[in-house]
């Protein structure tokens, strides 16, 4: 079955496509079966049918029904009981025209930060457009359709605020084992605002866009990242003041196991949040409380960590 991101990919490959005339576009071509014109053909709705037809998900859309009405896609997910007022990636976000109520346009949501949501749109002026609304500004709805168990799951497309599956568990993961905490819930799956926020450091620190996304930029260089842990160790003790990439090898595990090294993270310098990260590692596990990376305790730390 299809998944968001099948969605938010097809449509993603419209976007420019323009009218050659009012309203006359090759979505409303292929809807009605012929070439129209004038005023009376909207194509917001036209293009969400588009894009779920040539996904092989019509069944999706409106139960595979053809509509041009954005109040009909609204009163078919209305009886399901799906429609939200919280965004998730690949809903269809209803937009009033006039913020009290009527139904006035629909896009596909691409990606959901904490304060706004980007929609592909069809017939946003004269075009396929890509829509920046804050959310809790102009009136808005979220209609779900039932997307596959696996949507969010490990296929390698863009991760963002709504995201959620095995992909989304596994980037968390990496990022905690590379400091960068992903809040309380840890490697839930659900890309929160925990989530969010690492994803924002890490792009931060890597000198990529801040955009809080997973895009195929920030992916890659998680992955490198993550499968650097470790390179240059020496296996030798580790104590105050020790620093380099063996050090941050194990402060990143530390972290991933729930021991913070303080506010500097994972950043290769064995100092003050290191030193206690490590007694309260070893008072948990019945070590030798002295704060210094041993080979006890640095066999216990990678026994644990592979475990995760």
């Amino acid at each position: 079955m299809a998944t968001a991101s099948t969605i938010i990919n097809m449509a993603s490959k419209e976007i420019g496509v323009k009218e050659t005339g009012v309203n006359n576009v090759k979505y409303n071509t292929e809807y009605y079966g012929r070439a129209v014109n004038g005023e009376n053909y909207p194509w917001c709705a036209v293009f969400v049918w588009w894009v779920f037809k040539h996904a092989g998900a019509s069944a999706l859309f409106c139960g595979g029904a053809k509509t041009a009405s954005v109040y009909e896609v609204w009163r078919y997910y209305n009886s399901l009981g799906r429609v939200y007022n919280t965004p998730k990636v690949g809903d269809l976000a209803i937009v009033s025209t006039n913020n009290g109520g009527t139904y006035g346009h629909v896009g596909i949501v691409k990606t959901v930060t904490s304060s706004e949501i980007i929609t592909i749109d069809g017939n946003s002026g004269d075009a396929v457009r890509t829509s920046k609304r804050s959310i809790g500004g102009r009136k808005m709805s979220f209609c779900r359709p039932a997307y596959g168990s696996s949507d969010g799951g490990s296929t390698g497309g863009n991760l963002s605020m709504g995201s959620s599956g095995t992909d989304v568990r596994d980037m968390q993961r990496k990022l905690i084992a590379l400091g960068y905490s992903c809040g309380s819930a840890g490697a839930d799956g659900s890309f929160g605002q925990g989530t969010y926020n690492a994803v924002c450091n890490f792009q931060r620190d890597h000198g990529l866009s801040v955009d809080g996304i997973i895009g195929p930029a920030t992916r890659a260089k998680i992955n490198t990242a993550y499968s650097n842990i470790g390179s240059g160790s020496t296996g030798g003790n580790l104590s105050m003041g020790s620093s380099g990439t063996d050090v941050r090898d194990m402060q990143r595990k530390l972290i991933a196991l729930g021991y913070s090294c303080g506010s500097a993270g994972a950043d290769g310098v064995f100092g003050q949040g290191t030193y206690d990260a490590v007694c309260r590692f070893q008072r948990t596990y019945g070590l030798s409380v002295d704060g210094i990376i041993g080979p006890a305790t640095r066999a216990k730390i990678n026994s644990l960590y592979s475990r995760l």
